[in-house]
């Protein structure tokens, strides 16, 4: 039974040895709500922060240790400042998911040898690359320990044992996708044998 063509976002090309799937991510609706509810809060906290940390300096070099909320200002200072960090770092962690659901798409190279998985953001892009002699169980999978990257979007449903851990690809796709991208992958390497 043939298999209907993969979406417009999911494209196959032949290579003069194997064949070059790409997919492209989607930005979905929610995704868009969430980022711009983050970016408010983000906006918000970030501004508030910084203000109440530059008026917590001004009053302890105003008046040094002249009463009991200098010393606690002293205290919260370094607090303050370790959590305007970690919430930035979590901000840019939130600014590439962004930019990965618009730009970001996933490139996978299969020829007789290897299958490369390269995931390309704008203009930068990294690669891995497996030797075919080693993938075994090519299947559809769900990561379902892996919820913050589900979340995210930065876990694949198709997977495959690589030696001795897994490794996952097909970012942004479905089932029924992943079952399709699987079958075009044994269909275009008839001679590479997938151990289940």
């Amino acid at each position: 039974m043939p298999n209907p063509p993969l979406r417009p976002r999911i494209t196959v090309e032949n290579l003069e040895n194997g064949i070059r799937i790409t997919i492209e991510s989607r930005a979905g609706v929610l995704q868009a709500i969430w980022f711009g509810i983050w970016f408010l809060i983000w906006n918000f906290l970030t501004a508030n922060i910084h203000t109440a940390w530059q008026q917590m300096i001004i009053r302890t070099e105003l008046s040094p240790d002249s009463n009991a909320s200098g010393t606690f200002s002293q205290f919260l200072i370094p607090i303050l400042g370790i959590f305007l960090v970690v919430f930035l770092l979590l901000s840019a962690i939130a600014i590439f998911a962004y930019f990965w659901s618009n730009t970001g798409r996933e490139i996978i190279e299969v020829n007789s040898q290897t299958i490369t998985i390269s995931r390309q953001l704008m203009d930068r892009r990294v690669s891995r690359t497996y030797s075919i002699n080693l993938v075994n169980d090519l299947r559809v999978e769900s990561p379902s320990s892996q919820i913050l990257g589900k979340i995210l979007g930065h876990v694949g449903i198709v997977a495959f044992t690589y030696r001795v851990k897994t490794v996952h690809f097909g970012l942004d796709i479905d089932e029924s996708e992943a079952k399709q991208l699987i079958s075009v992958i044994i269909q275009h390497l008839p001679s590479v044998e997938f151990n289940s």
